[in-house]
């Protein structure tokens, strides 16, 4: 719990936006053991937040395929 992630997102060299994600744990987004995930602008401002509705459900449905590393991607 306190932990978050963020991943910048470039096209060109340029960013061009970015998401990120907050481990809150406790009863928050249950179905995706306790992340919140944010969508950011280019300069690093909140566009949406939330749980299982942000993105219409794309971002539990993605990172759980992550599951067994607490829906963290890692390289």
């Amino acid at each position: 719990i306190g932990t978050i992630l963020v991943k910048g997102h470039t096209k060109a060299g340029a960013m061009i936006g970015g998401t990120a994600m907050a481990k809150r744990g406790g009863s928050f987004n249950p179905s995706a053991k306790g992340w919140e995930w944010f969508v950011l602008t280019a300069s690093g401002a909140i566009m949406a937040r939330g749980g299982a509705e942000v993105m219409a459900g794309a971002c539990n449905g993605c990172h759980n395929t992550a599951a067994t590393k607490d829906l963290v991607f890692t390289r």
